[in-house]
């Protein structure tokens, strides 16, 4: 198991680019916290690791959540 917190802009979908995350790299989410205060938005989940992974692959999901934090704060800076 491990614990991430994403801080960011808010956008309309990224709670659904975080679910599709996680799912493509078959991670469960046990307990997710989320507040929103002006147009920012912090999500904090304590995630578990399917047993067929290693510990070595745990990048992965840093590397996609630094990824989503990316794209929302390029959208922003579109608008």
């Amino acid at each position: 198991m491990f614990k991430a917190s994403l801080c960011c802009e808010d956008r309309s979908n990224l709670i659904s680019d975080l679910i599709e995350i996680l799912k493509s790299l078959h991670l469960k989410t046990l307990k997710e916290e989320m507040a929103t205060l002006g147009g920012r938005t912090r999500n904090v989940l304590i995630v578990a690791v399917d047993k067929n992974h290693s510990i070595e692959s745990m990048h992965f999901p840093q590397n996609a959540l630094k990824s989503l934090l990316e794209r929302s704060t390029s959208n922003d800076r579109s608008k």
